[in-house]
């Protein structure tokens, strides 16, 4: 059985988003909406956590999983162009991938990948 938490917490500039997916067949499906997927939502997760949900699944030796967080870029801007732009922080995109191990634990493929969407 493996469990995996969603999430999204506030942090400086913005918030931090953790999403896990799993590949079945040829798609990346939100572990939470695969077959047999056991979720819930956490009550009262504390301090600048706007939610969370724990899932747990069955699943077998070599199913990939993909772990996605997003969160706030740094913003480098001088006095003028933080007048001049928009208010709203760029996001930045990392990604891993995992694969379930013989023992049911996750074992990492790639670190975290980079990209701004």
């Amino acid at each position: 059985m493996i469990e995996l938490i969603d999430e999204e917490c506030v942090v400086a500039r913005g918030s931090n988003e953790i999403n896990w997916f799993v590949r079945v067949r040829d798609a990346w499906v939100a572990a939470a909406k695969v077959e047999g997927a056991l979720s819930e939502m956490e009550k009262n997760a504390g301090p600048g956590v706007v939610w969370r949900r724990h899932t747990r699944l069955e699943l077998t030796h070599g199913t990939k999983l993909l772990k996605i967080e997003r969160a706030p870029g740094t913003v480098e801007r001088s006095a003028l162009e933080h007048l001049l732009k928009s208010r709203s922080s760029p996001r930045r995109t990392r990604r891993w991938v995992y694969s379930v191990g013989s023992h049911g634990e996750l074992v990492p493929e790639s670190t975290g990948t980079r990209s701004r969407p």
